[in-house]
Parts: C-alpha cells; sequence; structure tokens
C-alpha cells in the first residue's frame, strides 16, 4: 500500500514509518520539520526506497505536490501543533495548523481518491474532565484549550467528508504519548521534560499539585495502532491508551529511581486549559482493529532513559 505520513519525521510520526517500512509498505513523508527530524526517518525511508518532502500541511500548493507525485492510497494526517501551552498562547496559529491543515489534508483525499485516512486526535484533550473515567468514546467531549478545541474540530470535519464524499476515516485518540525521539520542546510531553532535566541535574516542576492523572501510552504500541488502522477497514473514533491511571508525582517517582537522581520539585500554578484528569477505555480498539497497549509502564520508562542516555552520550 502507498501511505503518506504527515508530520512523519515527528516523534510519533518517524515510529509510525519505521514500523510500516518494516511491514513492505511504499512510503512518502509529508513534514516541515519544525519540530521533526530528517535523521529520524533517514535509515528507514533510504531501506524501502521512500520519499520526504519538505512541505507545509497549511498551504495548499505543498499538499497538492505530494499528492500528485505520490498519489497515496491511504494517509495516516499526524502533522499538527501538539503543544497544548502554544495553543492557549497563539490559538489562531494552533486553529490554522490543526483545523486548516487537516481541510487541506482531506480536500487533497478527496481529490485524488484517496482510499483510507487514519485521523491522530487526543484524547488527552478533548474530552475534558469527567466523572466516569475510564472514558468511553461516547462520552461527551468538553475540551478545555484550544488545541482540543482544534482536535475535536479536525474529527468533526473528517466525520463530515465521509458523509459528503464517502471518504473512509478512521480518527484515533491517543492518550499521553510517550517514549524514545519525544523532546522536552517542540512535541513536548511531561515524560520527555522530566527525563531530559533529571539526566542534565535540574529541577523539575510540577503544575499544580502533582496529583493529576494521565493515561501513559508507549510510542511503539501507537505506530502499532496507525499500523492496524491504516490496514482495516474500520470506520469511527477509538481511544488509544492504556486505561491505567497514573499520578503525575507517581511517574515522577519512577524516573528518577531509574536516572538515579531525585530532587523537590518546584510548584507552580496549574497550567491554562489543563484538565485534572484523564485516564481511557480502550476496549472498542481491541474488538475493532485488535489493538491493545502491550508496553508496561515502567518497561517504557526504562527504554526511553536508555534512549536519552545514549543521545547525550553519542552528542557529547
Amino acid at each position: 500500500m502507498k501511505i503518506l505520513i504527515t508530520g512523519g519525521a515527528g516523534f510519533i510520526g518517524s515510529h509510525t514509518v519505521e514500523l510500516l517500512a518494516s511491514k513492505g509498505h511504499d512510503i512518502c513523508v509529508l513534514d516541515n520539520f519544525s519540530t521533526g527530524l530528517i535523521d529520524n526517518v533517514c535509515d528507514c525511508i533510504h531501506g524501502c526506497n521512500g520519499i520526504v518532502y519538505e512541505g507545509d500541511i497549511t498551504v495548499e500548493e505543498d499538499v497538492r505536490e505530494v499528492f500528485e507525485s505520490f498519489c497515496p492510497d491511504a494517509v495516516i494526517h499526524l502533522a499538527a501543533n501538539g503543544n497544548l501551552l502554544v495553543s492557549v498562547d497563539r490559538p489562531k496559529f494552533d486553529a490554522e495548523t490543526n483545523i486548516i491543515g487537516t481541510i487541506n489534508i482531506l480536500n487533497a483525499c478527496r481529490r485524488f481518491d484517496t482510499k483510507r485516512v487514519v485521523l491522530a486526535s487526543s484524547g488527552g484533550c478533548i474530552y475534558g474532565d469527567h466523572v466516569l473515567v475510564p472514558t468511553e468514546e461516547s462520552t461527551s467531549t468538553f475540551p478545555m484549550s484550544p488545541y482540543g478545541v482544534s482536535k475535536l474540530a479536525s474529527e468533526h470535519y473528517a466525520r463530515l467528508y465521509e458523509q459528503l464524499y464517502d471518504l473512509p476515516c478512521i480518527t484515533l485518540r491517543y492518550a499521553n504519548v510517550y517514549g524514545p525521539r519525544q523532546t522536552g520542546s517542540g512535541e513536548r510531553g511531561v515524560v520527555a521534560i522530566f527525563m531530559e532535566k533529571l539526566l542534565d541535574n535540574k529541577r523539575c516542576v510540577f503544575y499544580g499539585d502533582g496529583r493529576q492523572t494521565r493515561d501513559f501510552v508507549y510510542v511503539g504500541d501507537v505506530a502499532e495502532a496507525n499500523l492496524l488502522a491504516v490496514e482495516s477497514q474500520y470506520r469511527g473514533v477509538l481511544n488509544i491508551g492504556t486505561g491505567v491511571a497514573t499520578t503525575i508525582v507517581n511517574l515522577y517517582n519512577k524516573i528518577s529511581s531509574l536516572v538515579g537522581l531525585l530532587s523537590l520539585p518546584e510548584i507552580l500554578d496549574a497550567k491554562p486549559g489543563e484538565q485534572r484528569q484523564s485516564v481511557l477505555a480502550c476496549n472498542a480498539a481491541e474488538t475493532t482493529i485488535g489493538w491493545k497497549a502491550k508496553t508496561p509502564l515502567s518497561k517504557g520508562l526504562y527504554d526511553s532513559v536508555l534512549w536519552y542516555k545514549q543521545m547525550r552520550n553519542d552528542n557529547a
């Protein structure tokens, strides 16, 4: 299958590219390299004779050029502003990237007769704070940040294009994804932030009391969900997480233990737009596309620490 991965040089994208290439798919990456790195996909792209385009999903000409040249059978749409704080500070930028960019991709899929679209969304942001935890896909959505709003809007556009133009779409609502290649800036996440600061012997920060709960899912498992989704015929919305709640305090203690450094974190006010609890119910993903998270948090964190340490040794 000819598969276009937008944001394919990024954190989740590069792991997805590697897995798809290993399964024999023809790969094309579209990335503006604002956060992604060509080194993330260089080896696997060369190994499968894949193609990399430097372009922006918000620029119609860039999107059209890729589709005209590659003519994908399927698209895994990962490119987005993934930084919640940036969305709060720059909501227009967030909307242009996540909503207009998605519309450009959907329009191209329609015009070039793409057979399958996998849309990356956020189960960690669009539900808001709910009494029902773990949260199922049928739960009402109450985004608490511009990022959550833009991701939910993208879902609505995907569903609309499916209804109007019979464009087969599956939306994956990721929990908090972590693992190798995630950085403390750009495609930021609390796991990467804690690891980088602790390895640099710097003080970490808790926003609020640290008792917020999150569902941490390993990036390798998420890449497998993308693979199963693009190869399936299922249409609809699926949560992609572990169903296990972990507090930020507990996460920090686990990472500190692995790094071998424990220091008292700095306590600051809670971030605007951040919800208190987020844990996903993921039974639907197992029954529909055969996906279930396999990597325990302890194993995923251990592998991540090894990667961060190796990167420091390589760059020393």
